[in-house]
């Protein structure tokens, strides 16, 4: 459960008495000395002291909404700039006068100046001017930028094809985007630049099937896409497959049938072989009872 919510009149509290706590607590770190700050004042400080602070902030509040409403943040001329340097000096000699007479008293002053004495005003404002204007600029020419950027790493979500100068491997494909049809050889970048692939590809047993064959004389990659509906785990033939590098290695004369997708291979180096062929195991009805040939020896029942 997380703590009560600070009233409005603790920042203005904290800000008073900030210097003191970080004299008698300069050993601690910063956030060690806000929650001092926080635990005094919600445990020593009184009702009555609290809501003090919180009608000053609340007076605060509505001051800065008139200075919002009368004191521009961005000056459109000199006059503007007039205004946003003197207002508070005026606010401050007399605290009982509002902000319209504020700059009510300003106006009447600035028709009464002389041109002589408007020009520093004049000058800031075409230093402001000026500033705005390159600021402007800049956020143009980043905007042209962003929008003609070249991406030349494909968008990868999921588990994707591992980006390695010395790995193809396979996982989930899911919505892969190729936004780089150029191809390039891996000596030049570790990127992958596939061509005409297909989006929503998913590596399952129901859907698509990805083979990557990799040539390690010019290092350069072969995408090849079948239907699931050519071929089974069961019947493939002449299939070159990069695989996890987490697999052990095998024994290539060992008369194993591994499953489809489940073939080793070594990550040091890209190598390509042909796996042999699957056989076609038999179809088994499981309406059927199944029965075992038991080796001889004593009877079990």
């Amino acid at each position: 459960m997380s703590a009560p919510k600070m009233s409005s009149g603790f920042k203005i509290w904290a800000q008073e008495t900030s210097d003191v706590f970080h004299e008698e607590f300069k050993y601690l770190r910063e956030i060690e000395i806000q929650n001092k700050q926080k635990s005094y004042w919600r445990y020593r400080i009184s009702q009555e002291q609290k809501e003090v602070y919180n009608q000053k902030s609340k007076i605060l509040k509505i001051e800065k909404k008139e200075r919002e409403i009368w004191i521009p943040k961005n000056p459109k001329n000199p006059y503007e700039v007039w205004i946003q340097k003197n207002f508070e000096k005026f606010r401050e000699k007399d605290l009982e006068r509002n902000s319209e007479d504020v700059v009510r008293k300003l106006d009447e002053i600035w028709r009464k100046m002389t041109e002589k004495d408007k020009i520093p005003y004049i000058e800031e404002y075409e230093e402001i001017k000026e500033d705005q204007k390159e600021k402007r600029q800049i956020a143009k020419n980043l905007e042209l930028k962003m929008k003609n950027r070249k991406i030349e790493n494909p968008v990868q979500n999921g588990n994707l094809i591992q980006k390695s100068p010395n790995f193809v491997g396979f996982g989930l494909l899911q919505n892969l985007q190729i936004l780089n049809s150029e191809p390039r050889s891996l000596g030049q970048s570790t990127s992958r630049n596939f061509q005409n692939f297909s989006d929503n590809l998913v590596f399952s047993g129901n859907s698509r099937n990805l083979n990557i064959e990799q040539e390690e004389e010019e290092k350069t990659i072969v995408v090849k896409i079948w239907d699931q509906s050519q071929f089974d785990n069961r019947n493939l033939q002449n299939s070159d497959f990069q695989n996890f590098p987490e697999f052990p290695e095998i024994d290539q004369n060992l008369d194993f049938n591994y499953p489809l997708n489940y073939l080793p291979m070594k990550n040091e180096n890209l190598e390509i072989r042909n796996e042999r062929k699957y056989e076609n195991w038999p179809e088994i009805d499981p309406k059927e009872p199944i029965f075992f040939d038991l080796p001889d020896g004593p009877d079990f029942f």
